[in-house]
């Protein structure tokens, strides 16, 4: 009878420290599951962040190369036409609405 009741306390702890450590094993993979769903939300802001970036570098990038080549341009052409001096309106509109946005 002894015997029959020390079999069944480690039958009983053997199935607390089984139970235990599936609970520990699924709050593990709880945890792992929730660092994984942090850091795909992390990136998902990073990218967002990134992206941002790059088209405010596009932007920048275009700003600079259009005043590169308007800085090129004159506005008054002297050669030779019916009255000696032309006028390059293009680039004139270009610098007034520049000037204006300033």
């Amino acid at each position: 009878m002894h015997e029959n009741s020390e079999t069944s306390i480690n039958s009983a702890k053997a199935l607390m420290e089984h139970s235990q450590k599936k609970a520990n094993e699924a709050a593990a993979a709880n945890k792992t599951s929730q660092l994984a769903s942090e850091q795909v939300a992390l990136l998902k802001e990073s990218n967002e962040i990134a992206t941002k970036a790059l088209i405010e570098a596009n932007r920048r990038s275009e700003e600079e190369r259009v005043l590169h080549e308007s800085n090129n341009t004159d506005v008054v052409d002297i050669k030779p036409n019916i009255f000696g001096l032309g006028a390059n309106l293009n680039e004139a509109w270009r610098r007034f609405k520049k000037w204006r946005s300033k």
